[in-house]
């Protein structure tokens, strides 16, 4: 049966002109950093700072040289310019992580590639090693940013100035999509079928070890549920060789929460049929999954090696109908769903592009 493809693909993308935003009603000064590409940092106004009117802390002198008029003018293309460079850091921000994403994507159906062609292989000689990893996920990433900026004077609870002519604005948690490599849920997802993987492997051995032949139903009962893991590890997770987990997922190598191990030797006893021989074998302790194996015929015989104790299982039964074809449509489903979801990407980052070239061209709104 067809793993369900994740849900990644249908996550809402937002349009670059209709943005989704919550907003802490948080008074924020913006800190610009001049440049060819200015930038700005929000920073929280403290508790007791007082907000007033930039023309009460202006010298008389100045007031009177330049006019109230003149003066406010002159604070609202501040306070403009200061909105621009906002607007284009929050650009650049989103830019960088949908580049991101896109680059991710680009190299797991990569990998994914170079891991099909391993599994034909593997299918041929009759044995494989693989690690699964998570399958990464759309979710939504907020960005800071001040909204309705204003150019006003700050002050302190005794009335003293703090500083003038500051842009300040209301603090916004605007919202994007960004491609998470490794998130929660599936983290949290792998752990549970870890657990689960655990307590049908404890009652596979005591099935196997118990010296009498398996009732059918008990042996069904749990070569279903170990079918069971093997599809809900596939829907989140991708299968990769080490090489290609040494090489470009490094940052998983050593992380026993992101990584499942998978490993199985398969031989050929004969006498008249396909009859085979599976040697379970655990890369390291809680990184046991079974599945993502090939089983042509029923099992009849069996050594298993968990983690270095070997169990035998005569006269046992195990549901054949998982295996690498399986792993190969999983394969080939989260192939569709990154194709898909890094073409949302590739439009979502040409819309933030030429925003953004539009925004500079104008000189951020500066004047």
């Amino acid at each position: 049966m067809r793993a369900s493809l994740l849900g990644g693909v249908g996550l809402l993308f937002f349009c670059l002109f209709i943005l989704k935003t919550d907003s802490a009603w948080t008074k924020v000064k913006l800190i610009i950093n001049q440049g060819d590409d200015p930038s700005v940092t929000v920073e929280p106004i403290p508790e007791g700072v007082k907000l007033v009117s930039n023309l009460t802390c202006l010298p008389p002198e100045f007031i009177e040289r330049y006019r109230k008029e003149e003066i406010n003018s002159r604070d609202n293309a501040a306070a403009r310019c200061a909105t621009g460079y906002m607007a284009a850091t929050i650009l650049r921000d989103k830019i960088a992580d949908t580049s991101f994403g896109i680059e991710r994507m680009k190299l797991m159906l990569s990998s994914l590639e170079r891991t099909r062609q391993y599994f034909e292989t593997a299918r041929k000689e009759n044995s494989f090693d693989v690690w699964a990893i998570p399958a990464g996920l759309s979710v939504e990433k907020k960005y800071d940013r001040a909204d309705s900026v204003t150019i006003q004077c700050l002050k302190d609870s005794s009335g003293n100035i703090i500083s003038q002519s500051t842009p300040v604005g209301t603090l916004v948690h605007e919202r994007g999509p960004f491609f998470e490599k490794a998130p929660q849920s599936q983290l949290d997802k792998m752990t549970e079928l870890r657990d689960k993987n655990r307590k049908t492997g404890a009652e596979l051995v005591k099935l196997g070890t118990s010296g009498e032949a398996p009732g059918i139903a008990k042996s069904i009962f749990l070569g279903k549920t170990i079918q069971g893991i093997q599809q809900e590890v596939a829907k989140i997770t991708i299968p990769i060789t080490e090489a290609e987990l040494i090489r470009y997922y490094p940052e998983f190598k050593n992380n026993t929460k992101a990584t499942m191990g998978m490993s199985i030797n398969i031989k050929t006893l004969g006498d008249g049929g396909e009859r085979i021989t599976p040697e379970w074998a655990a890369l390291e302790a809680t990184k046991t999954i079974l599945g993502f194996f090939g089983i042509k015929d029923a099992l009849y015989s069996a050594t298993m090696n968990v983690d270095g104790s070997v169990y035998d299982f005569p006269n046992m039964v195990i549901p054949y109908n998982y295996g690498i074809s399986q792993a190969l449509e999983s394969i080939a489903e989260h192939k569709q769903r990154l194709d898909k979801l890094k073409t949302k990407f590739e439009q979502l980052l040409q819309k933030l592009q030429a925003s953004y070239d539009k925004l500079k061209s104008d000189n951020f709104n500066c004047g």
